[in-house]
């Protein structure tokens, strides 16, 4: 039986239990027999720059996932110049896995509707089905009716549910927590959790914001 191999990307910063919520459901509920977890270098669907660096949203990862075996974390984006563009990173893989793999691309719902501005998407989906990460917002019907409108069939036919509870943790409001000083112990893996505390990677004065000329 050919292997189902999942890649698991987005900028991780941090890395946190909803992340891992969804590494257990893709290996698990998603039948995958490996993932790949793939910090991106710069992601180009996000307009911020990522808040912790490169090696150290890499090192997050890694320790987020030691207990895992069957998930290794990749410096593919990171060492990659330019964008983090989805398809390098799916060729890269295939190339990996050889021709005989499933590739199965973890993706969360909150993307369906940029899924048509991915670069070279056809091509992308050609390489790998996708699982979509469901949200509370988004989950059910609603999930199934927005996986058929994101892309024109048959592209939007190698789009499935992933069959898991929503995931309503974000790493932009953990940042903005952590900034005004909360603990983000029980959002975050243990050991990633005390990376964090040890190197108060997010606890810095949040900035005002811009003020609009009168």
């Amino acid at each position: 039986m050919a292997r189902r191999i999942g890649l698991f990307g987005g900028s991780f910063d941090p890395f946190h239990l909803g992340h891992r919520r969804v590494l257990e459901a893709a290996l698990t509920l998603g039948g995958l027999d490996r993932i790949h977890v793939v910090p991106a270098r710069i992601s180009p669907h996000k307009a911020d720059e990522p808040t912790a660096t490169a090696d150290e949203r890499w090192l997050m990862a890694v320790l987020a996932t030691l207990d895992e075996p069957r998930a290794r974390v990749e410096r593919w984006e990171i060492e990659r110049a330019g964008p983090s563009y989805s398809i390098d990173t799916a060729l890269r893989a295939r190339r990996e896995a050889g021709p005989e793999a499933e590739i199965v691309w973890i993706v969360g719902a909150d993307q369906l509707p940029k899924l048509h501005a991915w670069h070279r998407i056809a091509e992308l989906l050609a390489i790998c089905r996708m699982g979509v990460v469901p949200r509370s917002d988004m989950a059910g019907e609603r999930l199934a009716a927005a996986i058929a409108e994101s892309l024109p069939a048959p592209l939007s036919e190698r789009l499935f549910a992933l069959p898991m509870e929503p995931i309503d943790l974000s790493a932009t409001d953990l940042r903005l927590a952590a900034a005004r000083g909360a603990d983000l112990a029980e959002r975050l893996p243990r050991l990633t959790a005390l990376y964090v505390e040890r190197y108060n990677l997010y606890s810095c004065p949040l900035r005002d914001p811009p003020r609009t000329p009168s």
